[in-house]
């Protein structure tokens, strides 16, 4: 009963996931959905609207497209010690990077449902 419950939220998530991300805003960056070094994870910089793009770039991220999928400190051991997405969200400026996977990791194949 219990996986059951589990594996039905996360549908419900990642249905609730689709819905927020369908918006395709080319202004200011628009979704960046990463291949490496995980498929199916998404970034949405509209989500981000409120931020000034130097507030990340250049430090915390290149702005040349695909730079940050090539950093080999591109990881989820990095994001809990702070580095790149983990400099925000660390529980406490943003949600933590850690046990919300579905916020970003939606998977590889449900990125297609993005491009509908």
């Amino acid at each position: 009963m219990k996986k059951t419950i589990i594996v039905l939220s996360i549908v419900f998530l990642v249905f609730v996931a689709f819905n927020c991300l369908a918006a395709d805003d080319d202004e200011g960056g628009g979704l960046i959905v990463f291949e490496k070094p995980v498929a199916g994870v998404v970034f949405d910089h509209a989500k981000h609207s409120d931020l000034d793009c130097s507030d990340c770039h250049d430090d915390l991220f290149e702005q040349d497209a695909g730079s940050t999928a090539e950093n080999k400190d591109f990881t989820m051991k990095a994001m809990e010690e702070g580095e790149t997405c983990g400099a925000c969200h660390d529980g406490d400026t943003a949600f933590s990077v850690k046990k919300n996977c579905v916020k970003c990791h939606i998977g590889k194949m449900n990125t297609s449902k993005l491009e509908q």
